[in-house]
């Protein structure tokens, strides 16, 4: 994958990117593939009962046999992943956009084969969340295909919708790149979003001096959302995507993983919070503000990203603004008049 130019890197963060290029730009900032036929994928992923070879037992899978993987136990294990995935898109809502607009049939059944092929090829399987996950980068191939672009399709499954399924599939195998590790629940205190969490709640506490309210705050109660969805619950379309166009960015220009800049991007989130937790708040207060964030606090996109990018290269907070002191009216004396 070529290098995103200096210029792509700064209108990302300044929020300039239009929605023609933005995926297409999101695509580079991810590392997405190139090479994907998904037509393949999905039909060695998603096995209908006719395909199957009648050498394989039709119980197979539903007995928890875990070393079975022939064509039966991978369509039952479908059926079952498909069932909790339309689950949770039926009650799918995106801040931001009508409460009709993600319950439509043809995006649900696109956004649902899209969770269940990836699922099925991957070992942490399905996790609630990542369907809106999905349903943020979906907006984004639709913003590109009513600009009438169609800058990245991929081989093989190419749907009549709102937005091609093959090329959502890409999109999102390339952010779970990043993100997967922060669904897994199979290390206790050692998973790496608990690990994430404290971190970033150290580090916020040792740069602003919020004190014992926040302080005593569980910094999984609310960050485990904050970072496995990428802020979707705290800040509305569209400003949401303009803060994933500069965390794309900052990632990839700064070459580390999308999880060193999501932690920075939490700390900037808590620095616009800090006057709502600073003076003594108690730790139901702060976990109040923290929760329900979007109820409590409206941080600039820009300031956001600009507090990421000086936490994730080093350089620190920015000088804290302060109003110039006012000047003493300078008193003039005409010649000859009395002092």
């Amino acid at each position: 994958m070529a290098p995103a130019s200096g210029d792509l890197k700064k209108r990302a963060t300044s929020g300039q990117l239009t929605d023609a290029e933005r995926a297409s730009a999101w695509r580079v900032f991810l590392g997405a593939s190139t090479d994907i036929n998904y037509k393949k994928l999905k039909d060695d992923a998603l096995p209908d009962a006719a395909s199957i070879s009648s050498d394989s037992d039709p119980l197979s899978g539903l007995l928890d046999d875990a070393k079975n993987n022939d064509g039966w136990a991978r369509f039952h294990a479908n059926v079952e992943n498909r069932e909790e995935i339309r689950t949770d898109l039926e009650r799918l809502v995106v801040d931001g956009f009508p409460e009709s607009h993600f319950k439509d049939p043809q995006r649900q059944t696109l956004m649902l084969d899209v969770l269940t092929v990836w699922a099925a090829r991957n070992s942490l399987g399905y996790r609630q969340g990542m369907h809106e996950l999905l349903a943020v980068l979906c907006e984004v191939l639709e913003q590109e295909k009513r600009e009438g672009f169609n800058n990245f399709a991929q081989s093989g499954a190419v749907s009549d919708g709102p937005f091609h399924e093959s090329d959502a599939y890409v999109l999102f195998d390339a952010l779970m790149a990043h993100q997967a590790s922060l669904f897994a629940t199979d290390l206790g205190a050692d998973a790496p979003v608990l690990k994430l969490c404290r971190r970033f709640q150290t580090e916020s506490s040792q740069l602003l001096s919020l004190g014992n309210g926040f302080n005593s705050v569980e910094p999984q109660l609310y960050g485990l959302r904050w970072c496995r969805l990428l802020f979707s619950r705290e800040i509305a379309c569209p400003a949401l995507l303009q803060l994933w166009d500069g965390l794309f960015a900052l990632c990839h220009a700064h070459q580390k993983e999308l999880s060193v800049v999501t932690e920075k991007c939490c700390t900037a989130l808590i620095c616009a919070a800090a006057p709502n937790l600073r003076g003594g708040a108690k730790e139901q207060i702060a976990l109040e503000i923290l929760m329900r964030y979007k109820n409590h606090v409206a941080p600039a996109v820009p300031r956001l990203l600009d507090i990421s990018e000086r936490l994730v290269d080093g350089r620190g907070l920015p000088p804290v603004r302060t109003a110039p002191a006012p000047q003493r009216p300078q008193v003039v004396h005409t010649h000859g008049a009395a002092p």
